[in-house]
């Protein structure tokens, strides 16, 4: 596994997003709203990495 900090904005980044809603808001019958992605542009973004596929993720406001 490798752990390495995501850029906002980028394809894995968005993977992230789609990731944290399908495993954590979806169950819970939310969503991520747009606007509340736009604040995150500061924030710190970190994934694990298995071959090369996206298996985890976090973010941290800065």
């Amino acid at each position: 596994m490798l752990v390495r900090q995501i850029e906002y904005g980028s394809t894995e980044y968005h993977e992230a997003v789609h990731l944290r809603d399908l495993i954590l808001r979806q169950p819970l019958g939310l969503h991520l709203d747009p606007k509340d992605l736009l604040k995150e542009r500061s924030d710190l973004h970190i994934g694990c990495f298995e071959n090369n596929k996206l298996v985890g993720t976090i973010n941290t406001h800065s």
